[in-house]
């Protein structure tokens, strides 16, 4: 007697296993997407709550930050945050410690030392608040 399995068997079990992938890669995609949309959004509120944490600095330092000009502070490249002139010639950075996902490019709004409103994207996705 010979050992192992036939030609149609070993076609069969092939055949299960690219159906039972072919309905898993979609769920498994999904999760996928998510995880990043939920990673992006802690992004931009850890983001947020750095720049509070520097603005409250600033203040014990006597180093008020002043209200923003119409459109907002901009957003450097660096996810730190230009408070005097632009983004290519800025004279006063408010230096943020990020280390990992964090704004490119966007504006911050600030208004009696409090953030009043942001639009900025990470990794593609946006985010906003205010007008």
């Amino acid at each position: 007697m010979k050992k192992g399995f036939t030609l149609v068997e070993l076609l069969a079990v092939i055949a299960l296993i690219a159906i039972i992938s072919l309905l898993v890669t979609p769920v498994v995609l999904d999760y996928i997407g998510q995880s990043r949309e939920v990673t992006n959004k802690e992004s931009a509120e850890l983001y947020i709550k750095q720049v509070e944490k520097k603005i409250m600095e600033r203040r014990l330092q006597k180093n008020v930050v002043n209200d923003s000009p119409v459109g907002g502070y901009p957003i450097l490249s660096s996810g730190n945050i230009c408070l005097n002139g632009t983004a290519s010639n800025c004279t006063d950075i408010l230096d943020l410690d990020i280390e990992k996902s964090y704004p490119t490019s966007g504006t911050i709004t600030i208004s009696n030392e409090e953030i009043t409103a942001y639009s900025f994207t990470i990794n593609g996705q946006a985010f906003t608040k205010g007008s």
